[in-house]
């Protein structure tokens, strides 16, 4: 396993092997932190001088600063202060201020001061109101993750007293990250990823009942129980600076690792689902958010995640793709020409990219397209900034103790000025006022107001997503008593959709009956398709909310079988997974024609799903249909989406009787692999000890140009594509590989290799385990009464040890990279450079 990779959606809890592993063959793995240089766009210019970033035409790049490794770590976040000083982070350490060279001078001008505080391994800061705010990203000696607020108390330019003004359950690449300024100054916002739970709130703009929400059993259930409870996801709050409270205000966020407002003053982040996901009907590309108040976007564990167009969400404002998302700022403040000055920067850690979003504004909500603006080799962006005083745009990059450094991106032209076509100007006041109706409603969203009601229920029929979902959830603020019997009886459908849905949402099972008796009402062949979508949704969320007794069930399932095939391809996947929940009649037929006719991996997967719980009314000649379907569908799994396909795979068989699986004995015996064209190769011998600057010099020296192909051979003959994907093909029991040539320099790459535990990424890191004077390295997947049943064999993550619980001496992190060492050792120099050739080119 690898300690550097695509973190974007690696699951660590199959991360995990033997502390003494069994010999994988030579490359095994080793090339896991290698991968696949992007192609820049052609609109991007050459890098010159001492900056790898290739920035549009007109623009300047140039390094400010590179930190010595060694003794100041690798950077993951910075700040400006009053004076235009950069205040940076160690990812694992201390805290910096650096004074930049100025613009096009060279980096030696640049001065640097370490911070002589404890506080450090930030992952957000903000200088504010004279005050330093630190986001602190796990521990430090007795110093744990929180927010912290450091004071130059003396006016000595030096920081000399530290408050915890919050304690952050969570720590990690998931864990507490961002701190900003609101753009009145009175607040602080702050974010976390999901494996940080929600605080003490002294309030929340989220109506506070949210739930998984989920239909079918999740895949990987065992394993999800093992784990604290991470509904509602990553999440963002709001820290009022004169009263101390903590406010939620948003939450269905994976792993949003940065926030920033834009000048209309709304709020953005960058988020992504597991990449494991990819071409699963459930998975949801990359994306910008615009984070209007209360809402929850919808992230679950596994096949949990909600559809973004779902009724009780709100979709992305951009979908950008593949990635690994981390810091982001607008160009409000650079200096740069239109329309990049208004335009967001997101950086791309995994990719090696910095976006330039240009949003639009749509409604009360914002759409927009998306540049490529700078990429760079390495170039794993952490964070950036604006310094105001220089009009430039600041890139640190770093993470997991790679060499890290300080860019800036600046135009000599300066700026030119905001500039609107006549169009966009009228469409710029039809926004605000769009905007102003929704902070209209949004008032509402801080609790139970008389005049809530009838201010907002109009907009519950708003054709703008953004306005209805404000609208909701003022709604779902309100006194139950001040709206329910009105939603019963509304006449306007698509104003009753959005009622009932916040009162299946907020309400009781006592309301079921009345509650489907109008939801039944509805005028289904009179609805425009995405209605009836909510209306599925609104469905969905009274079946699992509010618990219909059976007579009231058969009541929704007449209403909705004969809906079902439905022509439009998203609203007869949610039926046919509402059905399945309802044991509608007749639902085993009509979805094996789904399956049978469906074109994509993913439609299957999205037929083959619901199939998997359905236990009886089965014919043989049906689940061997289902079996061989499977078979098929293993040589279409994406390297990451195969586990998944495993699970929904495994749960249909256990819906087999004995007598099925006698006489489909030759189906189940069957070896179930993704199938490739890689093939596997004898044990290769020993060469050399490879160092990590011997590695380097070699491939560095090998004749050009070097044969791809022999690499890809070398990469599946070491059977580096059992536990490692790229350019599609693989497993994903480690990392994806897409994207590490881009982030890291080769010096790194191979230090990773080599020296595989010299920096173990939290989300790859396994757990040691005293057990009556022994160890066990592994990852729990699963809970088996007084026992934990830990995976210690990646290429075996089904295969489990028990360990009793009173038996467990100790447990704590393993120290010891999961990845053995060793790996390089059978190649030759050459041969080292034809894998990185067919890793920088899958």
């Amino acid at each position: 396993m690898l300690c550097l990779g695509g973190g974007r959606g690696y699951d660590r809890r199959m991360n995990c092997t033997k502390l003494v592993s069994r010999p994988l063959s030579t490359l095994a793995i080793a090339a896991a932190i290698l991968a696949a240089a992007g192609v820049p766009s052609s609109l991007l210019h050459a890098a010159t001088g001492d900056s790898p970033l290739q920035v549009p035409e007109g623009f300047r790049a140039e390094l400010v600063y590179q930190p010595a490794l060694a003794d100041q770590g690798s950077w993951v976040s910075m700040t400006v202060d009053e004076r235009g000083r950069l205040i940076a982070s160690d990812q694992e350490g201390a805290l910096y201020r650096l004074t930049p060279a100025p613009l096009g001078k060279p980096a030696s001008q640049t001065k640097v001061e370490k911070i002589p505080l404890a506080v450090g391994m930030a992952q957000g800061l903000l200088v504010h109101q004279g005050h330093l705010y630190v986001m602190l990203n796990g521990m430090r000696g007795a110093i744990t993750s929180g927010l912290y607020r450091l004071t130059d108390t003396d006016d000595d330019d030096q920081y000399d007293r530290v408050e915890q003004l919050r304690v952050w359950q969570g720590l990690g690449e998931h864990g507490p990250h961002a701190v900003i300024a609101s753009p009145d100054g009175k607040s602080l916002y702050v974010c976390s990823g999901n494996q940080t739970r929600l605080p003490l709130l002294d309030g929340t703009l989220v109506p506070n009942h949210w739930r998984d929400d989920r239909l079918l059993p999740p895949l990987f259930a065992v394993e999800i129980a093992s784990q604290p409870p991470r509904v509602p996801g990553g999440w963002i709050g709001r820290i009022d600076l004169e009263t101390e409270e903590l406010q939620l205000v948003a939450v269905g966020f994976r792993n949003e690792y940065d926030i920033a407002f834009n000048e209309d003053g709304e709020l953005f982040t960058f988020d992504a689902d597991a990449e494991g996901d990819n071409g699963m009907p459930w998975y949801r590309p990359t994306r910008v958010c615009h984070v209007p108040s209360g809402v929850d976007f919808g992230w679950r564990d596994a096949d949990g995640k909600w559809d973004e167009h779902a009724i009780d969400s709100l979709p992305a404002a951009v979908n950008v793709g593949p990635g690994s998302p981390t810091g982001i700022t607008f160009g409000a403040g650079t200096k740069f020409p239109a329309p990049y000055d208004r335009a967001m920067f997101a950086g791309d850690w995994a990719l090696g990219k910095i976006y330039a979003i240009h949003l639009r504004p749509e409604g009360a909500g914002y759409g927009g397209e998306v540049e490529t603006f700078s990429t760079g080799t390495p170039l794993a962006v952490t964070d950036l900034v604006v310094r105001p005083q220089d009009g430039a745009l600041y890139v640190v990059v770093g993470g997991r103790k790679s060499q890290s450094a300080v860019y800036r991106i600046w135009h000599p032209g300066g700026s030119t000025g905001k500039r609107y076509t006549v169009g966009e100007l009228q469409k710029r006041v039809a926004a605000e006022k769009a905007r102003a109706l929704r902070h209209e409603l949004e008032a509402f969203h801080a609790g139970p107001d008389p005049a809530a009601v009838e201010k907002l229920w109009p907009h519950l029929a708003s054709e703008d997503p953004v306005l209805r979902s404000a609208a909701r959830i003022a709604l779902e603020h309100q006194p139950i008593e001040a709206w329910g019997e009105r939603a019963l009886n509304e006449p306007d459908p698509r104003c009753r959709i959005a009622a009932l849905a916040a009162l299946a949402r907020v309400g009781s099972p006592a309301l079921a009956k009345v509650w489907t008796a109008s939801l039944t009402r509805l005028p289904w062949d009179d609805l425009p398709v995405a209605d009836r979508r909510d209306v599925v949704r609104t469905a969905a969320l009274g079946v699992m909310r509010l618990e219909p007794a059976a007579a009231v069930r058969q009541q929704l399932i007449a209403w909705l079988n004969p809906r079902f095939p439905a022509e439009q391809r998203q609203l007869n996947q949610e039926l046919a997974t509402l059905l399945t929940e309802l044991q509608a009649p007749d639902i085993l037929p009509r979805l094996l024609e789904m399956l049978a006719s469906s074109t994509t991996y993913g439609e299957g997967v999205a037929a083959v799903r619901p199939l998997s719980v359905i236990s009886s009314g089965w014919t043989i000649a049906q689940r061997r249909a289902v079996l061989e379907w499977f078979d098929n569908a293993a040589g279409q799994a994406t390297a990451g989406s195969f586990r998944s396909l495993e699970d929904i795979r495994k749960r249909f068989i256990t819906t087999l009787t004995a007598a099925e699986q006698r006489t489909l004995r030759q189906y189940l015996d069957r070896a179930f692999v993704p199938s490739s064209s890689f093939t596997t190769g004898e044990p290769r011998p020993f060469v050399q000890e490879w160092t990590v600057e011997d590695a380097v010099a070699a491939i560095e020296a090998a004749p050009q140009p070097r044969d791809r192909e022999n690499g890809r051979k070398l990469f599946g003959a070491a059977q580096c594509f059992q536990c490692h994907a790229i350019g599609g093909e693989g497993a994903a029991v480690g990392p994806q590989l897409d994207g590490a040539a881009q982030r890291f320099s080769l010096t790194d790459l191979m230090r990773s290799m080599i020296e595989p535990s010299y920096a173990i990424s939290d989300q790859y890191q396994q757990t040691l385990f005293m057990v009556n004077g022994m160890a066990v390295v592994g990852r729990v997947g699963n809970l088996d009464g007084d026992q934990l049943m830990v995976a210690a064999d990646p290429m075996n993550p089904y295969q489990y040890t028990a360990i009793p619980r009173d038996e467990i001496d100790d447990q704590r992190p393993s120290e010891v990279s999961p990845m053995p060492t060793g790996l390089l050792n059978t190649l030759t120099g050459e041969e080292i450079a034809d894998l990185v050739e067919f890793l920088k080119s899958p």
